[in-house]
C-alpha cells in the first residue's frame, strides 16, 4: 500500500495480493494487474456509484440497490436491509444511554449487521456455486467496503455502542492557534502494510456460523481501532510523525487480517476445503471471548463501573480474586475454582443477552452462581431463557449459592441471563460468577 492511499480502498488489493496462488486463481485473478482489479471491484463499491453512467448503475444494480437515505434527502447507495442502507450503519441505530440507562441493549443494532452480513455471504455463496467468480468477487469486495468503513477512522466511532462523528472534537482541545480540528486529522492516509506473516482465521463453515464469528470479529477490531483515535490526534497535536505513522499502520493492518479472514472463509466454504486446526477452534466457543449483544452498564459494587470482568472477580477493595462457586459433589458443598469465565453484579434487574446461531452449536454448559466468598451473604433472583423461553429459575442464597446450566440450542436465539435483587447499589454481597460458559458443537 502505498503512503499516498487511503486505508479503505487500497485495503482490498493488499489482501488480494496475498492471497495463495490456488486462491488467486480460483478467483480468476491471477496475473491481474491492479488497475484490472479496479475496474472490477468498483462494481461493488458503493462510493462508485456517485460518478456512474445509467448503463454502468444498471449493470451494478445486481450487488446493490440505490435508496434514500433515511436522515436526509440524499440518496445513497447499498445493500437494502429491510429498508436500511447496509453500507454506513448510521448513528440513528443507536440508543444513547444516560446515567439513569442501567442496560446497554443492542440486540436491535446486532439484528442489523447480521442480516446485512447474511444478505452479502448467501449472495457472494450462490454466485460461486453457479460458477459465476467475478459476480461473487464484486461481491466479496462490497463485504469489504463496509467493514473497511466501519472498523477504520472516522467511520469506526458509529454504529454499536457508538456515537456522534465528531464526538472527538468536543473532548480533545486544539493546541493554540491551530485551526485543524481533532475530527479533521482521522483521514485514512496509511503507510504501506502486509500481510505476508499473517494466518487468516476460519470463521464458520456454514453462512450461520460465519456471520455469527464475523459479528465478533468486526466488533473486536472496531473497538479496538476506535480506542486508537485519541492517540492518533495526540500524535497528530505533538507532530510526532512516527507514532502517527505507526498507529495508522496499526488501525490498516487490523482492518487487513480481518477482511483476509472474510475472503479466505468464503473460498473454504464455497470449495469445501476446511483444515484440521481451523475445525478444531470451531468446535467449542466460550462466552468469555464474546461481545454479548445485550449487558448491564451500572451494577452493585464493586462492579458498578466495570461491570463485565473477564475470568477474574473483583473483590470489595477492588482487587482480582480468582473465580470461585460452591458446588454440590458428591453430596456435599465444595468451592470449585475456575480459569475462565466472567464475574459480575447485580442491581435492580440485569440482562446478559449472547447470540446463538441456528444450526451450529448443539448445546451450552456452564456454571452461574454466587462467589464462594465475596458473594456467600448475597440473595439474588437468577433467570436463563432461550428463544424467550424460561429454562431456569432459581433462587441463588447461602441455601442454593449456584447452579449448572444444560441447555440444547441447536435451535438458535437470544440466550439470556437475568438476574434481579432487592438492594441496588449497595448490594455489594451480590458478587456472581459466570463460569466456564461454554457453546460446544
Amino acid at each position: 500500500m502505498a503512503e499516498s492511499e487511503d486505508m479503505v480502498h487500497q485495503t482490498t488489493y493488499t489482501v488480494l495480493e496475498a492471497l495463495p496462488r490456488r486462491e488467486k486463481i480460483f478467483w480468476e485473478i491471477e496475473g491481474l494487474s491492479r488497475e484490472e482489479l479496479k475496474a472490477l471491484l468498483q462494481k461493488g463499491d458503493p462510493d462508485y456509484y456517485c460518478g456512474a453512467s445509467p448503463e454502468e448503475k444498471k449493470e451494478m444494480s445486481k450487488y446493490m440497490v440505490i435508496i434514500p437515505y433515511p436522515s436526509d434527502r440524499k440518496v445513497r447507495y447499498g445493500l437494502n436491509n429491510q429498508g436500511r442502507l447496509f453500507h454506513y450503519f448510521p448513528v440513528d441505530t443507536d440508543v444513547y444511554e444516560g446515567s439513569g440507562s442501567w442496560q446497554s441493549d443492542s440486540t436491535e443494532k446486532w439484528r442489523f449487521v447480521d442480516r446485512g452480513f447474511h444478505q452479502y455471504l448467501t449472495r457472494i455463496l450462490t454466485w460461486l456455486n453457479q460458477g459465476k467468480k467475478r459476480d461473487g468477487l464484486i461481491g466479496t469486495g462490497g463485504l469489504f467496503h463496509v467493514l473497511q468503513d466501519q472498523c477504520g477512522f472516522f467511520h469506526s466511532l458509529e454504529g454499536e455502542e457508538g456515537c456522534s462523528q465528531w464526538i472527538l472534537d468536543e473532548l480533545l482541545p486544539k493546541p493554540p492557534n491551530c485551526l485543524a480540528t481533532p475530527t479533521s486529522l482521522l483521514k485514512e492516509e496509511c503507510p504501506e502494510i502486509t500481510l505476508s506473516e499473517y494466518r487468516p482465521r476460519l470463521l464458520g463453515t456454514g453462512v450461520e456460523e460465519v456471520c455469527f464469528h464475523l459479528y465478533q470479529r468486526y466488533r473486536q477490531v472496531k473497538s479496538l481501532n476506535r480506542k486508537r483515535l485519541v492517540p492518533l490526534v495526540q500524535a497528530c497535536y505533538r507532530g510526532d510523525k512516527l507514532a502517527e505513522r505507526e498507529i495508522r499502520r496499526s488501525i490498516a493492518l487490523s482492518v487487513a487480517e480481518l477482511t483476509c479472514d472474510v475472503i479466505t472463509t468464503i473460498y473454504c466454504v464455497a470449495t469445501s476445503h476446511f483444515s484440521n486446526s481451523g475445525l478444531k477452534q470451531l468446535a467449542r466457543v466460550s462466552l468469555t471471548e464474546l461481545k454479548p449483544i445485550n449487558y448491564p452498564r451500572h451494577a452493585a459494587a464493586p462492579y458498578r463501573f466495570n461491570t463485565l470482568v473477564r475470568n477474574y472477580s473483583l473483590g470489595p477493595d477492588g482487587k482480582k480474586h480468582p473465580l470461585a462457586l460452591m458446588l454440590k459433589t458428591g453430596g456435599k458443598m465444595r468451592e470449585r475454582r475456575f480459569s475462565e469465565g466472567i464475574g459480575l453484579g447485580t442491581h435492580r434487574e440485569s440482562v446478559l443477552t449472547y447470540a446463538v446461531p441456528k444450526r451450529v452449536f448443539r448445546k451450552f454448559h456452564g456454571y452461574f452462581g454466587l462467589h464462594s466468598s465475596l458473594g456467600k451473604e448475597g440473595q439474588v433472583e437468577l433467570e436463563v431463557r432461550f428463544r424467550g423461553k424460561r429454562e431456569i429459575k432459581q433462587l441463588l442464597n447461602r441455601n442454593q449459592p449456584a447452579v449448572e446450566i444444560n441447555l440444547t440450542v441447536t435451535s438458535g436465539g437470544l440466550l439470556e441471563f437475568i438476574t434481579r435483587s432487592r438492594e441496588g447499589v449497595r448490594g455489594i454481597n451480590n458478587n456472581l460468577v459466570l463460569a466456564e460458559p461454554l457453546l460446544v458443537k
